[in-house]
């Protein structure tokens, strides 16, 4: 895998993404529609080197490591598997879509069965004697580049019969549709940094869950402090390693106060939370109901439990 891939991956979204009008070869309805939702968020990528890319994403996430998920730009197969489909897509052979096959008359693609295989395999062949390289990557990929990577992909359609050519740690090797049996195996390579066993730990994650929320309906504007307390529960029992978030939304749905729950302190208190709202937090909510969401994420798994409830501040003055 290099930069080539990369760079093909974007290309296709954009092209299969972007509706030009009639004639437009490179439209599959299903595909670009959802596409066209991902397109405003992506912004492109920056090479730093032919081994270092920077990948820029236009969104908001109160966890900042989520947005660097969302910008991940891993192809899922070789460039080259894609430009064959792509060919045989847009000459009217196969599709990329069930509706587009059922309007078409033709077969949805598909990488494991052995006959689209061979055509992909058929299709590389005519790109390797054509010295094809497609327009995406002039410039990038030479003749002798792209040769090298046709005759790979030809080599593993003959030896596995499919062209499904990833890049995890297991395979598909083999397909027996008549059998009904898929042979998937390990690619152990020396190199590969974690050992076998080690992501074990992850097989039964421990999820955070909002046991229950006390927040009083009403506030006043004048109230020096709000106390929100949370009980939370990381992996079934009261713990304090948790990431607590809040947002508060005003009566336009524009978020006015934001934090960190504070975990209490104490041994008694474990797994309680407090959110804690002084006057300058209420000063900004509307007169009337504002949303409060809660997030509660374990620090070993991203799945966030969530609770929501409304905050009705008034203009009585509070008296303590």
């Amino acid at each position: 895998m290099d930069k080539s891939d990369l760079l093909y991956t974007q290309y296709f979204l954009f092209q299969w993404g972007t509706n030009t009008g009639k004639g437009d070869l490179t439209l599959d309805p299903q595909f670009t529609s959802q596409a066209q939702a991902a397109l405003p968020l992506v912004k492109g990528l920056r090479f730093i080197a032919n081994d270092e890319v920077e990948s820029y994403i236009n969104m908001w996430h109160y966890d900042k490591k989520e947005i660097a998920d969302s910008a991940t730009i891993w192809p899922a197969e070789p460039w080259e598997i894609t430009a064959a489909t792509e060919r045989l897509v847009t000459s009217g052979k196969l599709a990329y879509s069930t509706g587009e096959a059922t309007a078409r008359n033709v077969d949805w693609l598909s990488l494991l069965i052995p006959v689209h295989a061979e055509m992909i395999k058929e299709e590389l062949q005519k790109m390797k004697n054509e010295g094809y390289v497609p327009a995406a990557l002039k410039g990038i990929v030479t003749v002798v580049n792209a040769t090298k990577r046709y005759d790979a992909s030809i080599n593993w359609i003959t030896n596995h019969k499919n062209a499904v050519i990833g890049n995890g740690p297991f395979y598909l090797d083999s397909y027996n549709p008549a059998g009904g049996i898929i042979t998937i195996k390990a690619f152990r390579d020396p190199s590969y940094p974690f050992p076998e066993g080690y992501w074990a730990s992850f097989e039964n994650p421990k999820l955070a869950t909002l046991q229950s929320v006390n927040a009083p309906q009403f506030i006043s504007m004048q109230q020096p402090t709000v106390v929100v307390s949370l009980a939370v529960n990381v992996g079934g029992k009261p713990s304090n390693d948790a990431l607590v978030n809040y947002f508060i939304s005003n009566k336009d749905a524009r978020v006015v106060v934001q934090g960190v729950a504070k975990a209490a302190s104490g041994a008694n208190n474990l797994g309680t939370y407090n959110i804690i709202l002084g006057h300058n937090d209420t000063s900004k909510l509307s007169v009337g109901p504002n949303t409060l969401k809660i997030f509660a994420n374990s620090r070993e798994a991203f799945k966030p439990d969530i609770y929501s409830t409304v905050l009705i501040q008034n203009f009585s003055r509070f008296k303590g």
